[in-house]
């Protein structure tokens, strides 16, 4: 090919990103490996290995590697899986500050406990959204969320259900959302991950027993009235009442009008607690008082399934997340009978590994023995198809990742394992029968306020 008949190559500085220098294609070998050479002795000029902090935990023993084993099999332990999609519930509490890039705004803070815990479909309680509230955040997240919300008549600042949408987790070209109740309850219809339609029903109901039992009975009037709408496959949120006196602290029977109004709608959707159905004699919360407000504990943040999927549901949860809110998140995975297996994807460096000490230290002392080996590769002229700067630096990126990995196992971050101990504790408190209640009131708010924290 003549220069004429080359391809246009735009002119360097036409480019909008920077671009490294041209390769020298008449170059050898030897002068190639020099240059890598050199090029590392100026990457690492300058680079001090880090301090170690004085009484690091011993390194964990290998594991013994058998000859002719798997690399794809060894350590992983875990079976591939149907696609699922993870539907989960919290009350945020108000959005915090009303400006969407404020610091105090909790919507950047949605999307992160969502996309960390791969939340495909968020079913909010009082978040306290208009139509201008709604587009700041389209503008600032409508790249990676879908946000449908019904309004409160009233006041823009108060109630407001929303069922925020993971688009990286779900479909949302053909989303229909129909009002039930106006800011309390929303029909939100989408394609599931086998691609069949898949109704959730958002619920914020009202704190008030009477006008509780009248929300109920008000869905229940909707859906008889319009028997061509989708019935919901999931109905969530801050249910605000709480159907069995185990989900109380201290243990109360609910009023018995909101009971029947409550039982009537989840008779005639044929929705069932999943939670209650997995945990039948576990006590857990999702809302807790502070000490000044008397310290109570309940189980008002719910999600119902149809009984026809409830087969079809696991990982059941109530958990604490990082959103500054009185509620604790509830959620669960859903699947089809139909569904593809999906395996578990590539594995990630997790962030928090590059501030961890032991590994920076094994990186620096590998990479300065790599350059050893390539400069004697240069030097000695021993440069083969088993032994060269290819194979070398294959080898090098292979031992930082099994290094990291290693390491990934035992450095867990101090928040999430603080959390984890702590909610472990409250389950063995309120699990204990031996305390008296005014016991496991303190004890089980002290918990809940260092979780909040």
């Amino acid at each position: 090919m003549t220069r004429s008949d080359q391809p246009h190559t735009p002119a360097r500085d036409d480019l909008p990103f920077p671009v490294p220098e041209e390769a020298n294609t008449d170059e050898t070998d030897e002068e190639r490996n020099t240059r890598y050479a050199e090029e590392w002795n100026e990457l690492m000029q300058g680079v001090a290995p880090p301090q170690l902090p004085p009484n690091l935990p011993p390194e964990p023993p290998q594991v013994r590697q058998y000859p002719g084993a798997s690399a794809r099999v060894r350590g992983r332990g875990k079976k591939n899986m149907k696609a699922s999609v993870k539907i989960a519930a919290l009350n945020i509490r108000g959005q915090g500050n009303t400006d969407v890039r404020h610091q105090d705004n909790k919507w950047y803070e949605l999307w992160q406990v969502m996309r960390e815990q791969k939340v495909g479909i968020m079913i909010i309680g009082e978040a306290h959204l208009d139509d201008e509230r709604k587009a700041a955040i389209d503008q600032l997240f409508g790249r990676v969320l879908h946000t449908e919300f019904t309004k409160y008549p009233l006041t823009s600042n108060a109630k407001r259900a929303a069922i925020v949408l993971n688009k990286n987790m779900v479909k949302t070209g053909e989303v229909k959302t129909t009002e039930i109740v106006p800011g309390r309850a929303m029909l939100t219809e989408l394609k599931n991950v086998n691609g069949k339609p898949l109704t959730i029903l958002g619920i914020y109901a009202p704190n008030a027993p009477r006008e509780n039992a009248d929300f109920w009975v008000t869905i229940q009037k909707f859906f008889e009235d319009r028997p061509e709408l989708s019935r919901p496959d999931v109905m969530g949120g801050d249910f605000n009442m709480a159907e069995d006196p185990l989900d109380r602290f201290p243990p109360r029977a609910e009023h018995e009008n909101i009971i029947k109004a409550y039982d009537d709608l989840k008779e005639y959707l044929g929705l069932v607690d999943g939670w209650r159905d997995t945990f039948p004699t576990t006590s857990a919360y999702t809302y807790h008082q502070s000490m000044a407000q008397g310290g109570a504990q309940s189980r008002i943040d719910r999600i119902l399934v149809k009984r026809s999927i409830l087969e079809h549901t696991f990982e059941w949860e109530i958990q604490t997340v990082g959103i500054p809110t009185d509620h604790r998140m509830v959620s669960m995975r859903l699947t089809t009978e139909d569904a593809p297996t999906i395996g578990h994807g590539r594995w990630v460096w997790p962030a928090h590994l590059m501030r961890d000490p032991v590994l920076t230290k094994y990186i620096h002392e590998r990479g300065l023995s790599l350059q050893n080996e390539l400069e004697k590769i240069v030097t000695l002229n021993t440069r083969d198809g088993e032994h060269n700067s290819q194979k070398l630096w294959m080898k090098f990126k292979k031992d930082i990742g099994d290094k990291a990995r290693q390491r990934a196992c035992i450095t867990i971050p101090k928040i999430a394992q603080e959390i984890r101990e702590i909610e472990l504790k409250m389950k063995l408190i309120n699990g204990d029968k031996e305390l008296t209640t005014e016991e496991r009131r303190l004890s089980t708010i002290l918990d809940g306020d260092k979780q909040a924290e």
